[in-house]
């Protein structure tokens, strides 16, 4: 595929993601650090991993499907959200 080709169907793809935040259907924010990594869904936990002492994610998970589990993820991810600045937009779509 050329050059041209690819940057066209980039910049396409990029353009329908802007649009999308600019229409608020993407909401993105920018914590200066996360210190975990979490993936969950409205009904379990699937992981949840912390950061070593050095700031690196060890990748060993918890998975939980309990309800106070879910719920301690949640707040996590709202308190993370609530207190991280909002993302910019730094591409530029030819």
């Amino acid at each position: 595929m050329s050059e041209d080709i690819a940057k066209r169907i980039r910049d396409e793809l990029l353009g329908k993601v802007l649009k999308q935040i600019q229409e608020g259907k993407i909401l993105q924010r920018e914590p200066d650090i996360v210190p975990v990594f979490m993936a969950f869904n409205e009904k379990e936990v699937g992981a949840l991993s912390f950061a070593n002492l050095d700031g690196e994610l060890d990748y060993l998970a918890f998975k939980s499907k309990d309800d106070r589990a879910h719920k301690w993820c949640k707040d996590l991810f709202d308190e993370i959200w609530e207190n991280s600045p909002k993302g910019e937009v730094r591409v530029k779509v030819a």
